[in-house]
């Protein structure tokens, strides 16, 4: 055999992939929260998310639910822009995810983990109680439905992965019986 370079023993050159930013562009929140909730969406992009921009997302929950009164005013139109519905739906379903999906940074032993990610659930479970499902004078909306299905989602999962106790699967049957109430 020849020692000369054949295509089996040539080297192949690495691909690299770049990110610049462009300094002439405006930030584009909307767009990075799309990019978020995509990747929160699929197993291994959520774990590597996860791992290491842990503090970050931290970050992002906590800007997230300061709009919960922009959510709130948005409830009392009358008509809503089905972009503006679907972002602030976003907004909601990416709070919720993060709040449970950061549960194990906040402190290092599980059942304390456990009982912080169950204090801040029930807190926007009360919150969407006030904003949506208690309100006699809301208007009907598409918005108050999505952020009521997407808590719903997000407790029935909880129940499912073991995050909660007796008392929260009290709370998840109260908020069920009001979506039920809500759609009447």
């Amino acid at each position: 055999m020849s020692t000369a370079s054949s295509p089996q023993t040539k080297k192949k050159k690495a691909r690299a992939v770049r990110f610049a930013e462009s300094p002439a562009e405006s930030p584009r929140p909307r767009l990075a929260l799309a990019v978020v909730e995509y990747l929160l969406q699929h197993p291994v992009n959520r774990a590597i998310l996860l791992r290491k921009n842990r503090p970050h997302l931290a970050d992002l929950r906590d800007c997230l639910q300061g709009h919960l009164p922009d959510i709130g005013c948005s409830l009392r139109k009358e008509k809503l822009e089905e972009r503006e519905r679907k972002k602030l739906a976003s907004v909601w379903t990416v709070l919720l995810k993060l709040t449970v999906l950061l549960r194990r940074e906040e402190t290092g032993e599980e059942e304390g983990a456990c009982s912080e990610t169950l204090e801040r659930v029930e807190e926007l479970l009360e919150w969407l109680g006030e904003a949506v499902l208690e309100k006699e004078e809301r208007p009907s909306s598409k918005l108050g439905r999505s952020l009521a299905l997407s808590a719903c989602s997000l407790c029935t999962n909880m129940v499912t992965i073991e995050v909660c106790d007796v008392n929260f699967v009290g709370h998840l049957l109260d908020l069920c019986g009001n979506i039920v109430d809500m759609g009447e």
